[in-house]
């Protein structure tokens, strides 16, 4: 399980540089011509790797993972930590000119166990890391990445494709990078051959494009943002949980306040009522005395 991406990107570059070693190129002099091939060793691994040769039939790596690999390539599983390289056989013809470099075109798989959505972001994030990755490598110069477009794998635009160049050594070099994603893991393979035969019409650009759109995975690339949405559903059930228990308490006060304001109403128009009565009668009292009085001092005139 790759923690670092930069930990697969840099399996890449060694796999490239692996190739370009074992297949011998080189600008020929004669000297060089008569020297014993160097070699290069990969680097030890708890568990060895297997190679087969490729018969054109579809290769299943594990249960949730396949690819059909070109007829006559070798196809070597967990080399240097990735999950799969494909390679074209070596040429039996011996080397006539040595002014021309050689290679074994190849394709890298690996394998990042965890799933990732599709999209402008997540290009963004892997052009980065490549462009970060190859510029930190003594012996890559001149990565650079010339074009970056989805493509249609199993969906519509479910797969990012990045066209990169570079040199490594003195030798120039084209990489096609194809990320596509599972439901659980996402799966980066590159195509590496030397530029000048890169697109040339010879049949074998079509060859590693066609085995590689051959990968089958286990599920689709999530969305972005869905991993959020229980979250998102229960905050929104929380909200409107929160606004109705908010109404209810504003109504309840509202009731209790109107329950009061009715209580003082009443016990105020007792009182007021009470206050006018009484008023009503001290006026009364004071007018029939007051017609008293004057009757009394009228019959006393009188």
């Amino acid at each position: 399980m790759f923690e670092n991406r930069n930990q697969i990107i840099g399996s890449l570059i060694f796999a490239v540089a692996v190739s370009i070693a074992s297949s011998s190129i080189a600008v020929a002099a004669e000297a060089v011509a008569t020297q014993p091939a160097a070699t290069v060793a990969a680097p030890a691994t708890a568990e060895a790797p297997s190679l087969i040769v490729s018969d054109g039939a579809k290769y299943q790596i594990n249960s949730g993972l396949s690819i059909t690999p070109p007829k006559d390539w070798e196809v070597q599983t967990k080399p240097m930590g990735m999950t799969l390289i494909l390679q074209e056989p070596k040429s039996k013809e011996p080397v006539k000119d040595f002014s021309k470099p050689t290679f074994q075109r190849n394709i890298t798989l690996v394998t990042m166990h965890h799933a990732s959505p599709i999209d402008a972001i997540r290009a963004e994030e892997l052009k980065t890391e490549l462009q970060k990755t190859f510029d930190k490598q003594g012996s890559v110069s001149n990565f650079q990445i010339t074009e970056q477009k989805f493509f249609n794998y199993r969906g519509t635009d479910d797969a990012i494709l990045i066209y990169s160049t570079m040199k490594m050594g003195e030798f120039d070099m084209m990489q096609m990078h194809i990320l596509i994603s599972g439901q659980d893991k996402q799966y980066l393979m590159t195509y590496t051959d030397l530029a000048a035969e890169f697109l040339a019409k010879n049949g074998n650009f079509e060859k590693a494009w066609n085995s590689i759109v051959s990968i089958e995975v286990n599920g689709i690339a999530p969305k972005r943002y869905v991993e959020y949405i229980p979250f998102a559903v229960g905050g929104g059930v929380l909200i409107v949980l929160m606004c109705v228990i908010g109404f209810l308490r504003r109504r309840a006060a509202r009731n209790a306040y109107s329950s009061a304001a009715d209580e003082i109403y009443s016990d105020s128009a007792e009182v007021t009522t009470a206050i006018r009565s009484q008023t009503m009668s001290a006026i009364w009292s004071l007018k029939s005395g007051n017609e008293g009085v004057e009757f009394g001092s009228a019959v006393s005139n009188f």
